[in-house]
């Protein structure tokens, strides 16, 4: 919570210091339907993707015996990964299959 907490008064900071830039700075005009769509999905994301998903994670490792919990933090990363190797359309180069054998190797 405390995480989500530091990122939305960073995120407030960075909207301000961006709403005191002269105009035409930062982004050309966009309609008012885009910018309600943007405000939607970005408190969709913050509280399904962050608070829920940190409530969740929280529960879990507390539920979890250690050696379980080290498993999970990396099928965390590699599905991560994969999802975003998938969205990429690529396959991994190799230093990325070298970083992911050796996160396997740690954590075995």
């Amino acid at each position: 919570m405390l995480w989500g907490i530091v990122t939305g008064l960073l995120g407030a900071i960075l909207g301000i210091v961006v709403w005191m830039l002269p105009a035409g700075t930062v982004q050309a005009d966009v309609p008012a339907a885009r910018w309600h769509v943007f405000w939607i999905v970005s408190v969709a994301l913050a509280t399904g993707g962050s608070w829920l998903g940190n409530m969740l994670w929280n529960a879990a490792a507390k539920r979890l015996p250690l050696t379980l919990s080290g498993q999970m933090i990396a099928f965390e990363t590699l599905f991560a990964l994969l999802y975003a190797f998938v969205y990429d359309g690529r396959w991994p180069r190799m230093p990325e299959v070298l970083a992911i054998v050796l996160l396997l190797a740690g954590v075995s």
